[in-house]
């Protein structure tokens, strides 16, 4: 499953960690995958980059044939969710092209022939320059579209769209204080399905600054587990 932000600030990296969580919770095996080098880094969104475990940086001499479980052995986990993050612009504190595609491709090999669910975190600025995401929409059954639920958002959405991979597309809105923009009208527009409205959620930036990861309230469950439907 690919969770696409088609702008920044939409909450598609914590949409992208709170399905992983659902489906861990669930028992599921699930890896979550930073394909977002513009981003700070999953580890740090979900409080576990002090955490030891390989990173991208560490993974880019990885090569076909890997193991499935010494690769899952040497990641860090979050809450049963083992995670694939990015570590460089913390590192250098320059800007950082992202994974190789082979080490991206010898990767997901590995952790989707593993069994399970492998969620992979992505923004349309990245995707589009990402020379490793078309490695990874090949081999993507499901693209989650996220998008503001006005104006600007949907038209960020149609940019994005092309981008997607997967047989199957929803498209997840953000919502707005005062949205000018139905959700049947922004699935029509961009072509996609509408599954669910994100709501705001006041308990996610403090659990998140605390180094717990997001800790979603009531609404914001039940709208995750909409698109998890």
């Amino acid at each position: 499953m690919a969770v696409v932000g088609a702008a920044g600030g939409v909450g598609a990296s914590t949409l992208a960690c709170l399905l992983a969580r659902r489906r861990a919770a669930a028992g599921d095996r699930v890896v979550l995958v930073d394909l977002d080098p513009g981003g700070g880094g999953l580890d740090v969104l979900l409080g576990v980059e002090q955490l030891p475990g390989a990173r991208w940086s560490d993974l880019r001499h990885t090569g076909s044939g890997v193991g499935a479980g010494s690769l899952l052995a040497a990641l860090p986990h979050w809450r049963g969710v083992a995670v694939v993050s990015g570590d460089g612009q913390r590192a250098t504190g320059d800007a950082v092209p992202g994974p190789d595609p082979g080490a991206v491709l010898a990767v997901l090999d590995a952790v989707t022939g593993a069994g399970g669910l492998v969620v992979v975190d992505a923004s349309a600025r990245a995707v589009g320059a990402l020379p490793a995401w078309g490695v990874a929409a090949r081999r993507t059954d499901v693209s989650v579209l996220v998008t503001a639920q006005d104006v600007l958002g949907v038209a960020a959405a149609l940019g994005a769209r092309p981008l997607l991979g997967g047989d199957t597309g929803a498209l997840v809105l953000r919502t707005r204080r005062a949205p000018v923009v139905a959700p049947l009208e922004a699935a029509r527009a961009v072509g996609l399905r509408h599954v669910a409205t994100l709501p705001a959620d006041r308990s996610v930036g403090p659990s998140t600054d605390r180094g717990l990861g997001p800790v979603p309230g009531r609404a914001l469950s039940r709208a995750v587990s909409r698109v998890d439907a």
